[in-house]
């Protein structure tokens, strides 16, 4: 992922939080599977990515009451996935 691509990521409304997780792209299946089984915590998808290449980037969105519970649940798989970070942390 560029900056420039990032940049272009639809701006945050008002009351609106946005996650930017890396992880390594073996662990994306367990953590996409969290996220679905806490459905309606947030939204999230993958940013582009080359072929071969080792990590994936993540991008989370919810509005601002459901930033606790998500930034709660973070912090868990941060201790449960290898690899897996915040790249960036955002609050409108």
């Amino acid at each position: 992922m560029n900056e420039t691509e990032f940049e272009l990521d639809p701006p945050l409304l008002p009351g609106m939080f946005r996650f930017l997780l890396r992880m390594p792209k073996a662990q994306t299946s367990f953590v996409y599977f969290v996220f679905e089984a806490n459905e309606g915590l947030c939204f999230y998808s993958t940013l582009k990515h080359q072929v071969g290449q080792a990590d994936r980037d993540m991008v989370l969105r919810s509005d601002r009451t459901m930033y606790k519970e998500t930034k709660r649940l973070i912090d868990y798989l941060q201790t449960t996935v290898p690899g897996l970070e915040i790249i960036e942390e955002n609050q409108s």
